[in-house]
């Protein structure tokens, strides 16, 4: 699994622990991928777990009693961790553990199942969608199964509340860092009583058993009706998966995964069409939001290089006009 670099050790280790622990602790992410194990394991299965991060699904592959199970992780600050994971639950005998990334290492052998849980915040930024497609030209036997089969990213337009001042007796404005803050993304961790404005829409399905090459994440789009446009001012993404038929995990549910929240001014007001459109891939990062109101079509597009370039333009001008004006 995905960690993020630390140049204090020290830190880098407390990051580690303390997020797969909160992994392991959340029951809504693991009880689906237990549930399609348990329903695919036998005897005779032979096992393949990429990514396996603490070694949570290697180890229940074993305990349902696959013949073989391999794990493969390719962050090395795991390996002991997941060794003692294997010792204490009896199965250092059964799992074979690797060190590495799936797609540098050989494999002699075929795998009746395949499992790996790097499902990303926005779905894929964890390369599941390369390291299925290696995964299943190399290592998948003839009927072997994925899991996951289907993921994809979701998007919902969302109402955040403005930013409150800290000295509310005194008229200051900082509209400045407000717009800027606008050509950022943030994670939403905590998602009590947060309200959707319209239903989530799709803005990427990818089907893991059948792609060929990985998408260039460009000009992905949903739109919704709104009762009133003026209540947007932020597009809120997660990511959805078919494990396997019949059973479903919504990253939206699962408190260790943070979803990723893409603002905006708020534009149009009455009841209209809002449409979103993103792009992710390695050329470019940009969001643009279009209001379709009273036979009007009203655009914003945001980056985080067009408030980069806006605090350079600023600082060697002097400037201190409006951020993105």
């Amino acid at each position: 699994m995905e960690e993020h670099e630390n140049h204090d050790p020290f830190a880098s280790w407390n990051e580690v622990v303390f997020y797969h622990r909160s992994l392991l602790a959340d029951g809504a992410r693991n009880e689906p991928f237990f549930k399609a194990l348990k329903r695919t394991i036998t005897s005779r299965s032979r096992v393949l777990d990429i990514g396996t991060g603490s070694g949570i699904w290697a180890i229940v592959a074993a305990k349902l009693g696959a013949r073989r199970v391999t794990a493969i992780e390719g962050n090395l600050a795991l390996v002991p961790i997941i060794r003692g994971h294997l010792k204490e639950n009896g199965v250092d005998d059964k799992v074979e553990l690797i060190a590495g990334k799936s797609w540098e290492i050989d494999l002699k052998d075929r795998f009746d199942i395949i499992v790996s849980e790097t499902i990303g915040n926005q779905a894929f930024e964890e390369s599941i969608i390369n390291t299925m497609i290696d995964a299943r030209k190399r290592f998948l036997a003839r009927g072997g199964v994925l899991i996951p089969q289907v993921v994809t990213l979701m998007a919902a337009p969302c109402s955040i509340p403005p930013d409150g001042g800290s000295l509310p007796q005194m008229p200051l404005n900082f509209k400045y860092l407000t717009d800027l803050s606008r050509n950022m993304t943030y994670r939403l961790s905590d998602r009590k009583d947060f309200q959707f404005l319209a239903k989530p829409a799709e803005l990427l399905s990818v089907d893991l058993t059948s792609i060929k090459a990985e998408p260039d994440y460009a000009g992905m789009s949903a739109t919704w009706n709104l009762a009133e446009l003026s209540s947007a001012n932020a597009i809120v993404t997660w990511a959805r998966s078919s494990l396997m038929k019949g059973i479903k995990l919504d990253t939206w549910n699962c408190p260790s995964w943070a979803s990723v929240v893409y603002p905006f001014e708020s534009i149009g007001s009455g009841k209209g069409k809002l449409q979103f459109e993103l792009n992710l891939n390695n050329k470019q990062h940009h969001w643009t939001v279009k209001a379709h109101s009273g036979g009007k079509l009203i655009s914003r597009s945001y980056s985080p290089m067009f408030g980069l370039m806006k605090l350079n333009f600023d600082s060697q001008n002097g400037s201190v006009a409006a951020a993105g004006k």
